[in-house]
């Protein structure tokens, strides 16, 4: 169990929003994470999943056990989990799904059995396509994970990762289901080929190149010294001999991030 902390107040600071579980101060479930409700509170009582008493008054973000589906309206916008109906992804807040249902199927990490025929938003599983912001927001959100969308470039994308553009529902590699028509999502290449970027150039993304230093790779990446063409780990190709590559280090080694 996490302890009660108060991270921000009225949107402040922005990087804190939304909040994470038992954080605060919520004022309601919109300012809190994926899958969290705003627990409400006029003292000091006790927050569901969270040790310590926080600040009095104060409202803090907790993980709801197997919430209950509810239905809010017909074909709603902006639906949080295990909330309906929904008929597409795009009806579900950032980061969740629409699971479509004929009857009254079980609704992944919810309870109940709702209204037969109406279809709910859920918490999707680790690979399973997602649309978890657009257009850099919301900002929490960037860059994107990997099976998580709407990017533009691989500049949107985390660590290793890579934007898989798409016109229609293509299958993304490493990635299950279909997501929205049209929406790209990171993907996780294996072992992408060593690319030449430029000479010395900044901000290289994983296996491109020329480096000279760390300070010449994006955060969370080292530069990797050749004199020929030394393999670089976690790379394919040979590159350009004796030019230098960024990679991302093992656990343990030094990195900017």
């Amino acid at each position: 169990a996490g302890e009660l902390v108060l991270a921000g107040d009225d949107g402040v600071p922005q990087a804190s929003f939304p909040l994470g579980e038992c954080e605060g101060d919520c004022d309601s479930d919109q300012n809190c994470g994926l899958g969290l409700l705003c627990f409400q509170r006029s003292g000091t009582e006790s927050v569901p999943g969270c040790t310590g008493t926080g600040q009095s008054g104060k409202d803090y973000c907790f993980r709801p056990l197997n919430p209950s589906l509810t239905y809010i309206a017909e074909d709603s916008t902006t639906l949080r989990n295990c909330q309906g109906d929904c008929d597409s992804d795009s009806h579900c807040d950032w980061g969740l799904n629409c699971f479509q249902r004929s009857g009254t199927e079980a609704v992944p990490g919810c309870s109940g059995t709702g209204i037969s025929g109406k279809d709910y938003c859920y918490i999707p599983e680790a690979g399973e396509l997602v649309l978890a912001g657009d257009d850099g927001v919301p900002q929490a959100s960037f860059p994107l994970g990997e099976c998580e969308g709407d990017c533009d470039s691989d500049q949107n994308c985390g660590l290793g990762l890579l934007c898989f553009q798409r016109s229609g529902t293509e299958s993304v590699p490493g990635c299950t289901g279909t997501g929205q028509s049209g929406k790209d999502y990171c993907f996780r290449p294996l072992n992408p080929s060593l690319t030449y970027i430029a000479e010395d150039s900044t901000t290289l993304r994983n296996c491109q190149g020329d480096c000279d230093s760390d300070s010449h790779c994006d955060w969370g990446l080292n530069c990797f010294q050749r004199s020929g063409t030394e393999a670089v780990p976690g790379c394919s190709g040979t590159g350009i001999s004796g030019k230098d590559y960024c990679y991302i280090p093992e656990a343990g080694e030094l990195v900017l991030a």
